[in-house]
């Protein structure tokens, strides 16, 4: 027979250490010269733990082949070169911006919060807190910012 064993009331989920949540604030992108940008931002550690964490401004689609691959459609066999061309046109008017990415590291306490600068060659579309996602972490939407 199971029977539920229930956690003692002594271990709550308040003294797991975590990287539970990170806060993005007073996100700015300034433009410099020769076109290059600078992304300032506050990153707030709102867990218990000490985490390094990766920041990301970035630009394009990361992962462009999966969005094509759902957009793709059967193709019909063409005889007429003229629909093979207006195909071929259509392609390149669908092909994805290139992805661009600036990073940064930081290591963040529990609380802690740091102002981070990120320089890009590029102008930014996108921050992005941990964007490999290999920090356990809740609410990681919240940790994008969208210019």
């Amino acid at each position: 027979m199971y029977r539920h064993r229930r956690s003692s009331p002594s271990r709550s989920c308040a003294s797991i250490r975590t990287f539970a949540c990170s806060e993005l604030e007073n996100v700015t992108r300034t433009s410099l010269e020769a076109g290059a940008f600078e992304v300032k931002l506050t990153l707030r550690n709102v867990g218990t733990a000490t985490m390094p964490v990766q920041l990301c401004a970035s630009r394009g689609e990361r992962f462009p082949e999966e969005k094509l691959a759902a957009k793709k459609q059967p193709e019909a066999p063409s005889d007429s070169n003229v629909v093979a061309a207006a195909e071929q046109s259509a392609k390149k008017k669908d092909a994805p911006e290139p992805y661009r990415e600036s990073r940064t590291s930081v290591t963040l306490g529990a609380g802690e919060s740091k102002e981070v600068v990120i320089r890009c060659d590029f102008e930014p579309q996108l921050v992005t807190v941990d964007p490999d996602a290999l920090v356990l972490q809740l609410r990681r939407k919240f940790a994008l910012f969208k210019f």
